[in-house]
């Protein structure tokens, strides 16, 4: 439970710092381009999604940034460098069948033209190579970076709730 409240104080810190940026840049978007943003930064996920539905850790990290990656949480596990977080994951991706994320909810928030907020309620399925099955909701919360080749993941965090 400590180890919870620590990664939701870290990633309320974290965006709290990057709201405080946003908003001490004099940038004032427009209706038309918080709209465009929403609807890149949603497709870009859509796609991340299919990737991660698809057991490819390969073209899932595709959608995160090589230079801008801050961290990363996924339930207990804390990552401080891409590296490390594509090595976990592409092995909990080998102990699995096959696994389905399904957006229940998803929320962008532009921040700055180059920064949006996503939030993702989600219904997750795993099969694992054992035959054991979960089925649990959760939460993601992504921080997308606009860069040369279009909008990366810098920070992630996802929490769970119960599974059955």
């Amino acid at each position: 439970m400590k180890k919870v409240v620590f990664f939701m104080l870290f990633t309320t810190i974290i965006v709290s710092l990057f709201i405080s940026c946003a908003k001490n840049t004099k940038t004032e978007l427009t209706v038309e381009q918080k709209a465009a943003i929403q609807n890149e930064v949603k497709d870009q996920y859509h796609k991340a999604l299919s990737a991660i539905n698809q057991l490819n850790s390969v073209s899932w990290f595709e959608f995160w940034s090589k230079d801008g990656f801050l961290t990363a949480f996924s339930g207990v596990n804390y990552f401080d460098n891409r590296s490390a977080l594509i090595d976990t994951v592409a092995n909990w991706f080998s102990n699995r069948t096959s696994q389905k994320f399904e957006p229940v909810d998803i929320l962008v928030t532009p921040l700055t033209p180059e920064l949006a907020l996503l939030t993702s309620k989600m219904d997750y399925e795993i099969l694992f190579k054992n035959e054991n099955q979960y089925k649990f909701k959760g939460l993601h919360t992504l921080i997308w970076k606009k860069e040369q080749t279009g909008w990366k993941i810098i920070h992630m965090h996802e929490s769970y709730e119960g599974n059955n």
